[in-house]
């Protein structure tokens, strides 16, 4: 039986390819860059693994979705209890990009 996995990104891709709708975001530098014509998926699984389909040669910017990644590191690194006596979890309501000067220790939350 051969692995599900290894087509699922190509299936990925192939079921929203074809929505070309909206426009491509303008807030910052390497999104105003980027071809929204590259489109790719890719897997890493645990055991190193990588599978990929589409445009997976060329980079991009991952802008906002580093922060799972950080968060899950900085818990990893520092505790739970010691992260969240650092950084607030609940929405702020505000706008994502929003500039906002935050003291040490404090949640950000206004």
């Amino acid at each position: 039986m051969r692995p599900i996995i290894k087509d699922y990104p190509a299936e990925a891709l192939a079921d929203v390819k074809s929505d070309t709708s909206g426009e491509p975001a303008g807030h910052t530098p390497g999104l105003v860059a980027a071809d929204p014509e590259h489109l790719s998926a890719a897997f890493a699984m645990l055991d190193g693994k990588t599978y990929g389909a589409g445009d997976i040669d060329i980079e991009f910017t991952i802008q906002s979705i580093s922060k799972p990644f950080v968060y899950a590191l900085a818990l990893s690194d520092h505790g739970f209890d010691s992260v969240l006596a650092k950084v607030g979890v609940e929405p702020s309501r505000e706008s994502f990009n929003r500039t906002s000067t935050v003291g040490p220790g404090l949640s950000g939350h206004h």
